[in-house]
């Protein structure tokens, strides 16, 4: 996929706040998509997507490979808005403050970025 985008002349990025694109097959729960969700406007598309704009030798239309995850968003109680234009969005922990337990699953960089994508503020420990 890396080597498909870069001779597409796109940039791959590992920071959910410079993407445009999210591509996976399926929706997850790692920082880095979560905080895509929560940042909003960005379109959420499968490989397949790339694999037809190799073929094609250009970016073809998102539409068609929008990122459709069923069973994961049932066991995870949310519906993915795959198109940034379907997105109405709100930062939903704006205002709000967190502080992380010790025994918090995620580790804190993650914890922040994700918290921070969607509006909160992660104090720090004392």
């Amino acid at each position: 996929v890396t080597q498909a985008v870069q001779r597409l002349k796109g940039v791959v990025v590992t920071d959910p706040n410079r993407c445009t694109h999210v591509v996976c097959d399926r929706v997850k729960t790692s920082p880095n998509f979560l905080a895509a969700v929560a940042l909003g406007g960005r379109w959420f598309v499968t490989s397949k997507w790339v694999d037809e704009s190799a073929r094609e030798r250009t970016w073809v239309c998102e539409e068609t490979f929008l990122l459709c995850d069923p069973h994961n968003e049932q066991r995870l109680s949310f519906t993915l808005s795959a198109k940034p234009s379907d997105c109405t969005h709100q930062r939903v922990l704006s205002g709000m403050e967190f502080w992380l337990d010790e025994g918090f699953p995620m580790r804190e960089k993650d914890a922040k970025l994700v918290i921070e994508s969607a509006g909160g503020k992660l104090l720090p420990r004392k």
